[in-house]
């Protein structure tokens, strides 16, 4: 897998590839640790005209956020979180968030269920079911 070394000659992967998909279709790669569910979030927000860049930039530095965009429409801006637990979402939307300027109102979404082929795909490649 293609990466970079890291600090104190550590190796940060670069690029991610599936475990199954590199030991062929007949071998299953089992983790040793069991995989948590996470849940994921899209959060809409309206954000004062001035101050949507700066927060959309705000918001892509948050190490929950998978996705950040700017969109048109009802809403201004358009995050897609990825957190281990409810509580987890809570404290990022009404403590963390809230502290950012210009952010004039938000709408969380909870996803209950991932039908996009990557989210479906990394479910199986996870070794999931076997």
């Amino acid at each position: 897998m293609p990466g970079r070394a890291g600090d104190a000659g550590s190796f940060v992967p670069i690029a991610r590839a599936s475990p199954n998909a590199l030991l062929g279709s007949h071998l299953r790669f089992r983790t040793l640790f069991p995989v948590l569910p996470m849940v994921t979030a899209v959060i809409l927000l309206n954000v004062e005209r001035s101050q949507i860049k700066a927060v959309g930039e705000a918001l892509a530095a948050f190490p929950e956020a998978a996705s950040v965009y700017s969109v048109a429409g009802k809403f201004d801006l358009v995050a897609t979180v990825r957190v281990a637990r409810n509580e987890d979402l809570a404290e990022l939307v009404t403590e963390r968030m809230v502290a950012l300027p210009g952010i004039t109102h938000t709408e969380t979404l909870i996803a209950f269920r991932a039908y996009s082929r990557a989210d479906i795909e990394s479910g199986f490649s996870l070794g999931a079911g076997s």
